[in-house]
């Protein structure tokens, strides 16, 4: 599995909060940590002084037999601004998933050239974009992950930009995007 998220470069030092909040043992934690790197659940990176720590950008929950390994897993996946990609096979979650990447294509070929800023800001909040008042999203703007894009209040993405939000991407309040722009997120 090699689809990956960022999740900090202190992982490591943050393990007593996280030990205190799964109510087990310091060791313990390393202990599921360690498992989650051997079964490629959990990933670590030399970078320069620090490592990077990241996870898996399927949702393994189901999958992962270790009990701590999972509970801190599920702990890691919440802490992620967007919503990680399912398992993919016959059931609701895939169907969900498709369903919701058909709806951002027609964004992105039919609905983003539409010079409404209504229906396209509308159509941006039904697939899952939290688009705070105020804001605009401009004509031919293209979205990915459109259920991870936070936009705060008052802000404006310009003319032809690129919104990678498969990670997930936080634009906060009174924020000026310029056209011709790739926020690309992970």
């Amino acid at each position: 599995m090699k689809h990956r998220v960022h999740q900090s470069f202190n992982l490591k030092d943050q393990f007593p909060e996280y030990a205190a909040h799964l109510q087990v043992s310091v060791d313990e934690l390393e202990a599921a940590w360690a498992w989650m790197l051997e079964n490629e659940v959990g990933f670590e990176y030399p970078r320069n002084s620090a490592t990077q720590y990241m996870i898996s950008y399927v949702n393994l929950e189901k999958t992962i037999e270790h009990p701590l390994a999972r509970r801190f897993f599920c702990l890691l996946r919440d802490e992620n601004p967007a919503p990680l990609v399912p398992m993919y096979g016959l059931n609701l979650e895939t169907l969900r998933d498709r369903c919701l990447r058909v709806w951002e294509q027609l964004y992105n070929i039919v609905i983003n050239k539409i010079p409404s800023h209504t229906i396209r800001l509308a159509w941006l909040r039904l697939g899952g974009a939290k688009i705070g008042k105020g804001s605009t999203v401009w004509r031919k703007t293209e979205v990915l992950g459109i259920d991870g894009i936070r936009i705060g209040d008052d802000s404006v993405v310009a003319w032809d930009c690129l919104l990678d939000g498969r990670a997930g991407i936080i634009i906060g309040d009174h924020v000026t995007i310029a056209s011709h722009s790739l926020l690309i997120a992970g």
